[in-house]
Parts: structure tokens; sequence; C-alpha cells
């Protein structure tokens, strides 16, 4: 997908049980907040959740050019102050079974 936004902010943190975000920037620029762990998540669906915020995470800022890999299982949010278009791949495994 290719998204295009201005100043948006996401309200909560996203994890993902069986998806991984790879994003490349094509122009503009935006803010990741990354890791750490969850305060009071809920489940939005199957192997999704949602957090009003992440204890410990690190910021990274990214710029025209730069890629981005989002492991499975990592909190992650968004922040754009101005504008950014970006190519964003999700990449599916099944869910784990349990035994």
């Amino acid at each position: 997908v290719v998204l295009s936004e201005r100043a948006a902010e996401a309200a909560e943190f996203e994890v993902h049980d069986t998806r991984d975000h790879v994003i490349f920037v094509l122009d503009g620029a935006t803010r990741f907040e990354l890791g750490g762990e969850v305060e009071r998540p809920h489940q939005i669906g199957p192997g999704e959740w949602r957090a009003p915020g992440s204890k410990g995470n690190e910021s990274v800022t990214l710029g025209k050019g730069d890629l981005l890999t989002v492991p499975r299982g990592i909190p992650h949010r968004r922040i754009t102050k101005e504008s950014v278009t970006m190519l964003m791949m999700s990449v599916s495994a099944p869910a784990p079974s349990n035994p």
C-alpha cells in the first residue's frame, strides 16, 4: 500500500501477533515510536492489539529513502508532523497453534 498523510498521529500503539511491517519512505518524514511494554492493551481482533501507551519505547525519525522493519510482537505507532508518503507492506504468517 502507498500511504500519504499530513499532520497525523496514531492515538494508540499497535501490536500484531502474526504480521510484520516493512516501511519505505518515498517523500517527507515521519516518526515511529517502537518497542517497550504496552500499557493496558486491549484486543481488537484475532492477534491484533491496541494500547494507549508503551513504557520504555524508543523513537526513530524516518525521511526520504529510509527503510524500517517492524517485526510482529513489537509495539509501534506513527506520528507525522508535516507530511509523508511511504510504501507500507504487511507480511503475515499463520498464527502459532496451541498444543
